[in-house]
């Protein structure tokens, strides 16, 4: 009897404490969508370069700061919001693939902006170099000479 209520108890107390850690959404939680978003964006802010930030004379926590702003959240509630997303391994894996997937896209749409880039700038100086170059006359002259051309000239007017 002894073992019966011992183990009761401690499956009551294991119950009561494991439904009160998942019981309720803590307070200051981002919806979802909007996790996704800063994720995604503190995300690009890790890939730039250091060089990069340093020739714009920017810090990567300034950049940070300029994310939680933009998505008007402190850096507290993503982290609340990361703590509790996590938990739900599969999710979390979801959303990850989420942000790899518009890190890609992102990644594709500017490699297509810089080629575009590098296209107009080929244009630019294939058309600067025709600019330094002679140019030749529109419309060629009339080197060949018809007879009537040859019977008019030949005749003065009376």
């Amino acid at each position: 009897m002894k073992s019966t209520l011992f183990t009761l108890f401690w499956a009551s107390f294991f119950l009561f404490f494991g439904l009160m850690g998942c019981a309720r959404e803590p307070e200051g939680l981002l919806d979802e969508s909007t996790y996704i978003d800063v994720m995604t964006e503190l995300a690009f802010v890790n890939e730039l370069e250091d060089a990069l930030l340093e020739e714009r004379g920017i810090t990567r926590a300034a950049m940070m700061d300029s994310v939680y702003v933009t998505y008007e959240v402190t850096p507290n509630e993503f982290l609340i919001s990361h703590n509790y997303y996590q938990r739900d391994a599969q999710k979390h894996s979801e959303r990850i693939e989420k942000v790899e997937q518009r890190i890609q896209a992102e990644r594709e749409r500017i490699q297509k902006h810089v080629r575009e880039l590098e296209k107009q700038a080929a244009r630019r100086d294939s058309a600067a170099s025709e600019t330094t170059r002679p140019k030749r006359p529109d419309v060629l002259p009339n080197v060949m000479s018809t007879p009537e051309s040859d019977a008019s000239s030949s005749n003065p007017a009376p």
